[in-house]
Parts: C-alpha cells; sequence; structure tokens
C-alpha cells in the first residue's frame, strides 16, 4: 500500500488532469458552440445590469486585488519574508509559480485571441487585450493559492483553516468582480481557474518533493511531507527513541524515581563474539529490557551531640 506522501502525489496528479480536462472543454465550447457564446453574452449583460453604481464601485475596487502588479508586490513581500525565516524553497516556488502563471496567461491569450465583452452602460474602464482566459483570476488564484500552501507549511495548524477560507474568499471575489466589471465573460474567468488550478497544483507538487528530498535525503518527500511535516517528525523523534535511546524515554516508564535504571534497548554487545552469559541473555536488540533497581543506599546517622574528642595523654619525658 502506497505511503501518505505517494497518495497525495496522485491525489494531485489526478486533479490536475481534471483543471486541464476542464480548460479543454471551456475553450472547445467558446470557439465551436455559438449557443454557448451566446448565454455567455447575456450571462455578463445581466450580471452587470443588476448591480447598482455603489457596488459597481466596490467591485471595482476588488478587482485590483487580482492586477500583476499588485500581485507582484505581494510576491515580492512575501519571499522576502520567506527567505528570512529560512524556506527558500518555499520563496522561489511562490516567485516561480506567479510568473510562470503570467507567461501561460499570455501565450493561452495570444492563442485564442477572444475579443472582450463590449463596453456597457455604468463601466468605469474599459479592460484591453485579449479576453480569454482571464488573466485576473488565474493569478489571484496561483498567488493566493500558494500563500495558502506556504500557510499550510510554516503555521500552526490552528490557522491553516482561516487561511484556507481567505484565499478561497479573496479568489472568487476577484473572479466574481471580472464579470461584474463587464471586463470577462464567465468562461474567462472559469477559464482562468482552470489553468491556474493546473499550473498551481503542478508548482506544489514540484516544492514539495524538492522539500521532502532536502528534510529526509533518499526519499520522495513529496507534498505529503510537506503538509505533514509536523507529524512525521513526531514519528521520526518515536523511532529513534524506540531504537536508540533508553527504554521508556519520553513515555510514562521514565517518570521513574532516581533510583531506578533502565536498561538500553538494544545492546551493542550481544551479538559480539567473546561476550559474557549475562550479556548474551540481555534482552534481544529492538525490544525494551526490564527496568533494575537500585538498591537503596543506607541512611546517614544523625547524632544530637557531637562525639567528644579524645587525646592521647602526652608521653612523660625521660629524665636523664
Amino acid at each position: 500500500m502506497p505511503d501518505r506522501g505517494v497518495r497525495h502525489e496522485r491525489v494531485l496528479a489526478a486533479t490536475i488532469g481534471i483543471a486541464i480536462l476542464g480548460f479543454v472543454a471551456l475553450a472547445f465550447s467558446v470557439a465551436s458552440s455559438a449557443a454557448f457564446a451566446a448565454a455567455d453574452r447575456a450571462l455578463v449583460h445581466a450580471a452587470h445590469s443588476a448591480l447598482s453604481a455603489p457596488a459597481l464601485r466596490f467591485f471595482e475596487a476588488v478587482t485590483w486585488l487580482g492586477n500583476g502588479a499588485v500581485l507582484a508586490v505581494l510576491c515580492a513581500f512575501a519571499g522576502v519574508v520567506l527567505v528570512a525565516r529560512g524556506e527558500r524553497v518555499l520563496a522561489f516556488g511562490l516567485v516561480a509559480a506567479a510568473g510562470g502563471n503570467g507567461l501561460l496567461g499570455a501565450v493561452l491569450k495570444r492563442s485564442f485571441a477572444r475579443v472582450r465583452p463590449p463596453m456597457a452602460d455604468g463601466a468605469l474602464q474599459q479592460a484591453h487585450g485579449w479576453s480569454f482566459p482571464s488573466g485576473h483570476a488565474s493569478g489571484a488564484l496561483v498567488t493566493f493559492g500558494f500563500l495558502a500552501y506556504v500557510a499550510l507549511c510554516v503555521l500552526p495548524r490552528r490557522l491553516h483553516a482561516p487561511c484556507m477560507l481567505v484565499a478561497a474568499g479573496l479568489v472568487l471575489l476577484v473572479g466574481a468582480s471580472r464579470v461584474f466589471v463587464n471586463a470577462h465573460y464567465a468562461s474567462d474567468v472559469l477559464a482562468g481557474f482552470a489553468s491556474g488550478s493546473a499550473w498551481l497544483l503542478a508548482c506544489i507538487l514540484v516544492v514539495g518533493r524538492v522539500r521532502g528530498r532536502a528534510s529526509e535525503p533518499g526519499s520522495l518527500g513529496g507534498v505529503g511531507s510537506s503538509l505533514s511535516s509536523t507529524s512525521r517528525m513526531q514519528a521520526d523523534s518515536a523511532r529513534v527513541g524506540s531504537t536508540n535511546r533508553p527504554c521508556g524515554v519520553g513515555s510514562k516508564r521514565s517518570m521513574r524515581t532516581p533510583r531506578e535504571e533502565q536498561l538500553p534497548c538494544t545492546p551493542p554487545f550481544t551479538g559480539q563474539p567473546g561476550a559474557s552469559r549475562a550479556a548474551r541473555g540481555m534482552t534481544p536488540p529492538g525490544q525494551c529490557g526490564p527496568v533494575r533497581a537500585r538498591p537503596a543506599a543506607a541512611p546517614r546517622r544523625r547524632y544530637a551531640h557531637a562525639r567528644a574528642k579524645t587525646r592521647r595523654p602526652a608521653r612523660p619525658r625521660e629524665s636523664t
């Protein structure tokens, strides 16, 4: 049965495949289905017309969270903090994920060359460039998603769920804002989520393997080792304690009086030729030996009075 790290890698690989298939399905529908394109135009027009002017201004402010310059500044700041903490692999992974997603989005936009929705009444500004897929949606998903992965790696467990919820909320807000401000079709946003998810999970898979290989030489650490670093360290300490430490170190058996002595779990000299009979009869390797109690020392006697100091009588001198 594969270990936890291998299972995590398989799940990530399957999710990457699903995201790629979703992107291909959206691209095929946009390029070949007139009914799908008409429904896309009707949806973006209805979403833009249903909001009031203050709501549109709110989403216009929210959409800046997916701007390339804002995300670049955020990645630079987070990278400096990670390098200062000694997490250079995570810092490099964050920069590579954000930069690679920008290049991938530019290539996809130029390949499909879909025109953006026409400027509607009440729109604050007209977006420029090609429409499919949404660069704001994919950039927000990759940046905030990788920051959530960093939080899983370096922050305490009690902060994992809040960080994941905040990242998911920001990504959904940015994606919805692109439709409400009439900058993208809904299919553009979904395609940006699909391409961003595939790229993000691929980066997490690579970074997880590198971090696992750095922490455990000769093993495939994987994403499972990165996500469960605390449990792996506890398992390693328990394994080391059962073989190289005295019996019961870190357990209830070690909470004994100082008079009790614990035998080592694996005597290094029992299998050597010429060992004594007592050494051969000790506990076999890998098992804990019995607890041997030291004999209690005799209590010290305390006298109520000091001993009388006796002096020898001086020897009389012989007279000449």
